[in-house]
């Protein structure tokens, strides 16, 4: 299979480049559990809120007879198109929440997107409307510069 995707000196992932969540998903798991079998394949993904098919399971599950590594896994992630969000496409989680375009959302609808699928604890999402805040994204205590948001996540 082909090569793993590229990483910088810091070991971040290149801009469209399989996806750097998923690379690491798989890396955490190995690390823990040994090798990831394809029974697993589809539970890590749907923990990194994905959603595979049950055909590309099935495409991961015949690759993985041959023993998969981290490199097979990053080729299979590249075939089946899973990579990061681009900036754009977490840009437009928010666009319905900001009808007008401003690039805020009040803290209360901010809160409550972040209470979806994994949630995030009271302390990180406290943590993360610091830090934005701390940039000026934020427009007193009610509005959230989701823009700064993003950014933050992606520089993680």
């Amino acid at each position: 299979m082909a090569a793993a995707a590229s990483r910088d000196e810091g070991g971040a992932m290149h801009p469209g480049s399989v996806s750097g969540v998923l690379l690491r998903a798989f890396e955490d798991w190995t690390k823990e559990h040994g090798a990831l079998r394809p029974a697993d394949i589809g539970r890590l993904m749907r923990q990194q809120g994905y959603a595979p098919t049950q055909a590309e399971l099935a495409r991961y599950a015949k690759a993985a007879e041959m023993g998969a590594s981290a490199t097979d896994f990053a080729a299979w992630c590249r075939e089946t198109g899973y990579k990061d969000p681009s900036f754009e496409e977490l840009i437009s989680f928010f666009a319905p929440f900001d009808p007008e375009g401003s690039g805020f959302v009040p803290s209360r609808v901010f809160r409550q997107l972040l209470s979806v699928g994994e949630a995030f604890d009271g302390k990180e999402l406290d943590a993360a409307l610091g830090e934005i805040r701390a940039k000026a994204g934020a427009s007193g205590e009610d509005l959230v510069n989701y823009r700064d948001f993003v950014t933050l996540a992606l520089e993680r």
